[in-house]
């Protein structure tokens, strides 16, 4: 184990401080990304929020409906 620290502490201190900064700004971003998927994103709010995955694929899988707006083409 102290093998491999003396050796990621030597990768370490030959890297450039550009590169050592652009590491450093990606694990924290990743971790920041981590944090707020496990917060918002990784699991519905309440138990009873969830939907048959048919009516998920309905929804997703239904021709569009042509829109009669302003926006149309005559």
């Amino acid at each position: 184990m102290r093998f491999l620290a003396a050796v990621c502490r030597a990768r370490w201190n030959r890297t450039s401080p550009l590169a050592r900064d652009v590491m450093l700004v990606l694990v924290f971003k990743g971790a920041a990304l981590f944090v707020l998927w496990s917060l918002f994103f990784s699991a519905p709010l309440a138990p009873r929020m969830s939907v048959a995955p048919d009516r998920v694929a309905a929804q997703l899988l239904a021709p569009a409906a042509p829109s009669g707006g302003h926006d149309a083409r005559p």
